[in-house]
C-alpha cells in the first residue's frame, strides 16, 4: 500500500510516500503563514498532485483534530487560520481516496508504539519548543472526551505551565538570559560535556523540572511504559540517564514504577506514526 504521509509543524511540513517504514526518504517544504492566515491545505494539495497512484493519505498535523471529521477544530497562535482546516473533506472530494487525519503528537506516540513493539499502556511525552503527551492503553489512542487528552505541557506550574519550565525552549532561555546572548541546544549539551558549570546545572534544572511531569505521569496514569521524545532525544543516554536517575530518587517508592525509554523513532515519528494510523482504518 502506498500512503503519502505528512507531518505539519509550524516550521515546516515534512512529507514522504511510505510503502515501508524502515525505508523512508522525507522531504520538507517550509510552512508558508503570515500574520493572520496560512497557506498549508494549498501547499498540501500541490505535493498531492506530484504523485500517481496513491491509495491513502495521512496527515499528522499540530492542532487539535475532530479524526472523524478529519478537521483541525482548534490551533494556537504558531499557525494563524489554521482552525477549521477540512483536510479530509477537501481531499477525499478531489482525489477520491481515503484520507486520515490525526494529531501530530498522537500520531508520534502511535509511531513509537507500533514500531517499537509495545504492549499494554505507554505513554509518550515530546519534548521540543513545548511539551506534547498522549497516551495509549492496548493500542488505542485515549483522545479525551474534547479530544485534547494527554495536553501535559499545559499542566499548572509555578503560575504558568509545565511547558514553561521543562522544553527545550526553556534549556535555551535560561542559558542565553545568563549568558548575555543567543545560544542553542547544540552549544548547551557541547558545553555541558566538557564541563562547563553553567550549562550543567542548566540541564539538571531541565531534567528537574522534567522529572516532575513523569512523576506526575506516573501517579496518575501508572503506564507500563513512558516514552520520551521529541528533539531532545538527541542527546541520548546523556539525558536519559539523567532523567530516569532523577525520577526514581523522587518518587514514593518502588511500588510506582513504569518502564521508561528514549523514544526510538526521533524526526520520523509522526510520519511512521500516521502510516500505521492509516493502514489500520483503511483495514
Amino acid at each position: 500500500m502506498k500512503i503519502l504521509c505528512f507531518d505539519i509543524g509550524g516550521t515546516s511540513i515534512k512529507y514522504a510516500l511510505v510503502e515501508d517504514v524502515n525505508d523512508i526518504k522525507t522531504k520538507s517544504i517550509k510552512t508558508r503563514k503570515t500574520e493572520t492566515t496560512n497557506y498549508i491545505l494549498k501547499d498540501i494539495l500541490e505535493v498531492i498532485d506530484q504523485y500517481d497512484n496513491i491509495d491513502a493519505i495521512g496527515i499528522s498535523t499540530a492542532g487539535v483534530v475532530d479524526v472523524d471529521l478529519g478537521e483541525v477544530i482548534f490551533a494556537g497562535p504558531t499557525i494563524p487560520g489554521y482552525t477549521g482546516t477540512k483536510f479530509k473533506e477537501i481531499i477525499e472530494k478531489k482525489y477520491m481516496i481515503p484520507c486520515f487525519v490525526e494529531n501530530d503528537v498522537n500520531s508520534a506516540a502511535y509511531g513509537e508504539y507500533v514500531y517499537g513493539g509495545y504492549s499494554g499502556s505507554m505513554f509518550c511525552m515530546t519534548v521540543g519548543t513545548g511539551v506534547g503527551g498522549a497516551y495509549i492503553n492496548d493500542g488505542k489512542i485515549i483522545r479525551g472526551a474534547s479530544q485534547t487528552a494527554g495536553e501535559i505541557g499545559y499542566l499548572p506550574m509555578k503560575n504558568k505551565h509545565f511547558q514553561d519550565f521543562a522544553s527545550a525552549t526553556f534549556l535555551t532561555n535560561y542559558v542565553s538570559k545568563k549568558l548575555g546572548k543567543d545560544v542553542d541546544g547544540k552549544y548547551i549539551f557541547n558545553n555541558a560535556r566538557v564541563g562547563d558549570k553553567l550549562c550543567i546545572s542548566a540541564i539538571n534544572l531541565l531534567v528537574k523540572n522534567l522529572s516532575f511531569g513523569i512523576l506526575n505521569i506516573l501517579y496518575i496514569l501508572n503506564p507500563q511504559n513512558i516514552v520520551i521524545g521529541g528533539g531532545i532525544t538527541a542527546q541520548g543516554k546523556f539525558l536519559g540517564d539523567k532523567i530516569i536517575k532523577y525520577v526514581n530518587k523522587k518518587k514514593m517508592g518502588n511500588q510506582f514504577k513504569s518502564n521508561i525509554e528514549l523514544a526510538k523513532l526521533e524526526n520520523n515519528a509522526g510520519i511512521v506514526g500516521i502510516y500505521y494510523i492509516v493502514r489500520e482504518g483503511v483495514k
